[in-house]
């Protein structure tokens, strides 16, 4: 932990910074090489952001995750 700059390392040290949303106290991994930016679906509804539906050709996408497991998007935010 980084107490200079509020940041947790962990897993293989991957940086985490605290963030809030909306006044939700979460914990974001940085990664400044993602092609997007993700966010499970509990903790998108625990922020009390709006979660709405994937756009039809966008609907049968998955994503891999960095531990190689596969997953599907629930919306968009």
């Amino acid at each position: 932990y980084d107490k200079d700059h509020g940041f947790e390392h962990v897993r293989r040290d991957c940086p985490r910074a605290p963030m809030s949303i909306y006044g939700a106290r979460l914990s974001a991994l940085l990664d400044s090489g993602a092609e997007l930016n993700t966010i499970r679906l509990k903790t998108a509804q625990v922020a009390g952001l709006v979660v709405t539906s994937m756009p039809q050709e966008m609907a049968a996408s998955r994503m891999q995750a960095a531990n190689g497991t596969y997953e599907d998007f629930a919306g968009m935010v």
